[in-house]
């Protein structure tokens, strides 16, 4: 049984989100998907939009198929939470399972400054999707750096959908139309909750 963990602040989600998935679902057709929205992350502030709002706005990604669901684990969960925790978790509740771990292509490169890379690279298969196909080269040369060290990794080459959730968020508080980029289940709940909003007395 093949299951894929797609993890994220998700804050929000966007059609580029949408696209990566899709992308590495084709490509392994895993049994299970597991969109998980993040907890707080080591590696930055936790997310100002409450995580009950990112979960509901994750629904878009069900959209990709039955075998795609969402869990809650990371955002219930107090304080810092780190992807061998998430791994670990996984491994639990299907201890059968092949863990495929989507992260992006330029996570590759300091792979081996997460918090107990090797037990990960023992745990799961990489799968590493690079969105920009024209630079494969540090790509594929990091990802044999990690093989030799032990790890199942895929290297997928994705074409670009040049977006990000800060630039969305930056474009929507500053009263910019952001919606073509977003899902409508995504569009329905920033508008239903007034999300990214320029807040009063601000410029």
């Amino acid at each position: 049984m093949k299951i894929l963990l797609y993890g994220g602040t998700f804050d929000p989600p966007h059609k580029g989100h949408l696209h990566l998935l899709e992308s590495a679902m084709e490509y392994l057709q895993p049994d299970k998907v597991v969109v998980m929205p993040a907890g707080v992350p080591p590696h930055k502030k936790a997310s100002a939009t409450p995580s009950s709002i990112r979960l509901a706005m994750c629904r878009c990604f069900e959209t990709l198929g039955k075998q795609v669901q969402l869990s809650d684990w990371e955002i219930s969960r107090k304080g810092k939470n780190y992807t061998v925790d998430t791994i670990g978790h996984l491994r639990q509740c299907y201890p059968h399972g092949k863990i495929y771990l989507c992260i992006g292509g330029d996570m590759i490169t300091s792979f081996t400054a997460w918090k107990d890379w090797q037990r990960l690279l023992r745990w799961c298969t990489l799968v590493a999707l690079c969105r920009d196909s024209g630079q494969m080269e540090p790509f594929e040369q990091a990802a044999e750096a990690l093989r030799c060290k032990g790890a199942k990794i895929v290297v997928l080459p994705v074409s670009v959908v040049k977006q990000s959730s800060t630039d969305l968020r930056r474009q929507l508080i500053a009263g910019n139309s952001a919606k073509k980029l977003l899902p409508k289940q995504v569009a329905e709940v920033v508008e239903k909750y007034g999300l990214y909003q320029q807040k009063e007395g601000k410029v």
